[in-house]
């Protein structure tokens, strides 16, 4: 009788994000990503082990099928010791499920439940790690190998050891080459390998972007697709199998096209200055207050892109930036979704295209705890996914962000319950789009609330717009201390500069007070007016030198 064996890799995020190195970050995501690889950890090159079937393999989950139940413990027999050898610490949980021949959707479902199953019962192993008196490793606390010994004198658990090995490095770099552009204003282009190589500028409070997007409702997708070929008997098996692998590569592909697309959307916005040499990121706000930034190169002369990919699974996306830039290129991944998703055939079988998702973003200090800032864009992520169940079911894509560090343990929720009083001083999460009279979004908040004025009179009352609210900072920034004051303090206080400001507004669909309904989103904007930078050619928009600039209060 054929069987089916369901592979999850388990504590992804832990073993990731156990070192606060950006290169064992991107060696660990390697790893994971091989062990359910058809060319890696899947493919046994040992005499006598049998070969699987691959039905799905990407994300860290894989399905295979065996002729016997036999062959699918025996493979399990030595693909465990391969993990063991090559990603020692990698975690996983194995599942089989028997099923009659014609029946293979009906079998995919019940192995869902056999592995749910497996995971609730799993004993969690306690192996004695080490003794009292021993060397422990410099990255986990673990205990470290006796040959581990690093070229930095640092001594570190056989987890890592693998992680920083030569073969693994050049593997983990070699396997986002291909999202590389060919050529950057003459130049070949590179991912930095160290966080301070991020395009931060010295000087400034430097921070760098978690972004991690996800698919809105894959899983449910699935579901109903299997169900739906429960009773289908026009579908054999392998007829079966060829329809899952064609949306699992779709999928696949989507997620390598939305990179893409992010990728694509920084490469654009890199200029090189002829006057003064050197490469920059720039976009809006323009002059006088510039938030572009200088972009380093390495020893080959390469320019070191503000822009780090550390996962991609199919419709799961992580990756590292600059600060600056890390709300457009997030913001920019969700709309990759919705256009990409709705050109690939493969995924309109699966019904209800386009893919959708939603994006949590952790703005943080360089040197923050990687495990802790993934958590955070994670758990932001959901947050994000939470509102989009909660709205209305024409709302498609969302976004969530925090900026700074966060409490250990402490949850978006009581982010927000103490620096925002609940909800009400802050709209996040937004909407990407949609009909703002109704809900604020990003869209407007990025172009109506902090964008350039253009030419045909769109935002003008922008806090970015010289003319009205951009050389009045100091209004601006008080507007932030107001709102904590209730619904009354900023239409009082805007009455009052309205005596001498007459065009001193705030743009709709907000109110008076600073308010739409029982929320703001003026502490959104002003704690993102110095930090975020659109990656966008200004239209239209008055340029006022530095040196002559009149600042007006």
């Amino acid at each position: 009788m054929p069987v089916l064996t369901a592979i999850d890799i388990l504590g992804i995020q832990y073993y990731i994000f156990a070192s606060n190195r950006l290169r064992d970050v991107v060696g660990a995501s390697y790893l994971v990503e091989w062990a359910t690889s058809r060319d890696g950890g899947l493919r046994l090159e040992i005499e006598n082990a049998p070969t699987p079937k691959v039905v799905v393999a990407a994300g860290g989950n894989a399905i295979l099928r065996f002729d016997t139940i036999d062959a699918a413990k025996q493979f399990v027999l030595h693909y465990s010791r391969r993990l063991l050898e090559k990603a020692p610490g990698l975690d996983v949980t194995i599942a089989h499920q028997l099923y009659d021949n014609g029946k293979l959707a009906r079998g995919l479902l019940a192995l869902q439940v056999e592995l749910a199953k497996a995971k609730l019962n799993r004993r969690p192993h306690v192996p004695q790690l080490g003794l009292s008196v021993m060397q422990p490793c410099a990255v986990t606390g673990l205990p470290a190998s006796s040959n581990a010994r690093q070229a930095n004198n640092e001594w570190v658990s056989s987890r890592i050891a693998r992680i920083r090995e030569a073969k693994t490095v050049e593997n983990a770099a070699s396997r986002w080459e291909p999202f590389l552009p060919p050529d950057v204003c003459g130049r070949k282009a590179c991912f930095p390998d160290v966080l301070d190589e991020m395009g931060r500028t010295r000087g400034d409070t430097s921070l760098i972007g978690v972004v991690h997007v996800d698919g809105n409702g894959i899983g449910k997708r699935i579901q109903r697709w299997l169900v739906s070929k429960l009773d289908d008997k026009s579908i054999t098996d392998d007829g079966l199998i060829d329809e899952y692998c064609k949306w699992s590569e779709a999928l696949t592909k989507l997620g390598e096209d939305v990179l893409q697309a992010v990728i694509t959307r920084l490469v654009d916005r890199i200029e090189h200055d002829q006057k003064n040499g050197g490469f920059f990121v720039c976009g809006q706000p323009s002059s006088p207050r510039q938030l572009d930034f200088e972009l380093g190169t390495d020893r080959d002369r390469a320019i070191r892109l503000p822009l780090r990919p550390i996962l991609l699974g199919g419709d799961d996306l992580t990756f590292v930036c600059d600060g600056r830039i890390a709300l457009d290129l997030a913001t920019t991944a969700l709309r990759a979704f919705v256009e990409q998703s709705s050109s690939v055939p493969d995924l309109t079988f699966l019904g209800e295209a386009p893919v959708t998702a939603c994006a949590g973003v952790a703005m943080v200090k360089a040197h923050t705890p990687f495990n802790r800032s993934y958590q955070l864009s994670e758990d932001l992520c959901n947050s994000a996914k939470q509102a989009k169940r909660d709205a209305e079911p024409d709302t498609n894509c969302w976004i969530d962000w925090h900026i700074g560090t966060i409490r250990p343990d402490e949850s978006v929720v009581d982010i927000r319950e103490r620096q925002y009083q609940g909800q009400e001083l802050t709209c996040r999460p937004y909407p990407l789009d949609g009909d703002s009279s109704r809900r604020l979004t990003w869209k407007w908040l990025d172009s109506e609330l902090l964008g350039e004025p253009v030419k045909d009179g769109s935002n003008r009352l922008s806090f970015r717009n010289p003319e009205v609210w951009g050389e009045r900072r100091n209004k601006v920034k008080a507007l932030a201390s107001l709102v904590g004051d209730g619904v009354g303090a900023v239409r009082e206080q805007l009455e009052a500069w309205n005596s001498v400001a007459p065009d001193l507004r705030l743009p709709s669909p907000i109110d008076v007070n600073g308010f739409k309904g029982n929320r703001t989103p003026l502490l959104d904007a002003v704690e993102l007016l110095d930090i975020h930078l659109r990656l966008e050619t200004p239209e239209s928009s008055p340029q006022v030198e530095p040196e002559t600039a009149e600042v007006k209060t």
